[in-house]
């Protein structure tokens, strides 16, 4: 079960907030969700998503999980699917360069296409 947990930031803490958020290139909810566990892990997993995807060559046909590839499995069945929204959401608004969503598979897996600049 998730639960919601709702916070008031000043104008300015929210600028110092959205800065860093964009500077990670993640979302502002799941940079604060990263930020109060502490551990770090989701931003050094999505920063290792990031990094893999852009040595890709173009018209290469991906899925987060072959990315992991035998990683995927130790990884927190939460944090996978943190990895995929965000990532899904990052692509979609442009913020993953030269990558498209493409279709979902049987499984509800979300495929993607590497295109070139």
């Amino acid at each position: 079960m998730s639960r919601v947990v709702q916070i008031s930031f000043s104008d300015t803490e929210y600028s110092e907030i959205e800065a860093a958020a964009n500077d990670a290139g993640i979302s502002i909810a799941q940079y604060a969700k990263d930020r109060i566990l502490a551990d770090g892990e989701f931003l050094n997993r999505y920063k290792e998503l990031l990094d893999a995807v852009s040595t890709m060559r173009d018209e290469t046909k991906f899925n987060i999980k072959a990315v992991f590839g035998l990683q995927w499995a130790s990884i927190p069945k939460g944090l996978r699917l943190g990895l995929g929204r965000e990532f899904y959401k990052q692509v979609a608004a442009g913020t993953v360069a030269n990558v498209k969503p493409t279709v979902k598979d049987a499984a509800n897996t979300q495929w993607y296409i590497k295109k070139e600049v």
